[in-house]
């Protein structure tokens, strides 16, 4: 495909050739043969390849034209996830500033994404080149269908990812919808002691409760987690809301 090509060339010009063409046809633009969601055989977008490779001048320029800025390849990774793992920091900056949305359309945040792997790298270049602290907070708490990134790496057990997202300002105690679950509740649940440890020496509520009542304390025993439940006896959990 003419665009794949282009793109794989690093021809700036040859791109904007082709986009402009596109651009020409208006609505009927599929006829011209180009799609900028066009996939290659490993399902990657022409922005992901452009991203991928560094040409920030080419991934604006397709961003510029609409090119969807969250397509997933068969990896289940965005073209931000590409840049930040080549640590192009031109590149992230470029979708960060345009179409970027955090909430990815398939609900597979990049970040979450990169939490959920324990990718540190990826997530340390994610949160340094977010373009503000209050645009850092919201990614950081934005909700996905696995949760607060702090939470996901509590229920994987990620100790350095929950490290690190903490020292970036993560809400410790940050619920998730519906069921208002906490890092704390998900570290528990899965009876990982270490990032136990980790969060309430950091200062997590041990007795927050969740929209159906229910504590980290009462997760762990229903779980029959012996070694989260100690754990969370001896930081003073409660033992006022057992239904159990």
């Amino acid at each position: 495909m003419a665009l794949f090509e282009a793109v794989r060339n690093g021809s700036v010009e040859s791109v904007q050739d082709i986009l402009n063409e596109v651009e020409d046809w208006g609505d009927a633009a599929g006829a011209c043969g180009v799609d900028l969601e066009d996939k290659d055989e490993n399902g990657r977008t022409a922005l992901h390849i452009a991203a991928e490779k560094n040409m920030s001048d080419i991934v604006g320029l397709l961003l510029e034209s609409g090119a969807s800025a969250n397509p997933l390849d068969k990896a289940m990774k965005t073209p931000l996830y590409l840049a930040a793992e080549k640590n192009h920091s031109d590149v992230m900056q470029v979708l960060i500033c345009g179409d970027f949305d955090p909430m990815a359309s398939s609900q597979v945040h990049t970040f979450h994404l990169a939490t959920e792997r324990n990718d540190t790298a990826v997530m340390e270049e994610l949160l340094v080149n977010l373009v503000d602290v209050d645009e850092r907070g919201c990614a950081l708490g934005d909700k996905g269908e696995s949760g607060t990134a702090l939470q996901v790496a509590a229920r994987n057990g990620h100790v350095y990812a929950l490290e690190m997202l903490l020292w970036h300002g993560a809400n410790i105690d940050a619920a998730t919808t519906p069921g208002g679950l906490t890092a704390l509740y998900a570290a528990a649940q899965a009876d990982h002691t270490h990032a136990l440890t980790l969060l309430l020496k950091a200062g997590a509520d041990v007795n927050k409760l969740s929209t159906a009542g229910q504590d980290a304390l009462m997760m762990a025993v229903c779980n029959d987690n012996v070694c989260a439940t100690k754990q969370l006896l001896q930081h003073g959990a409660s033992t006022a809301h057992a239904d159990y």
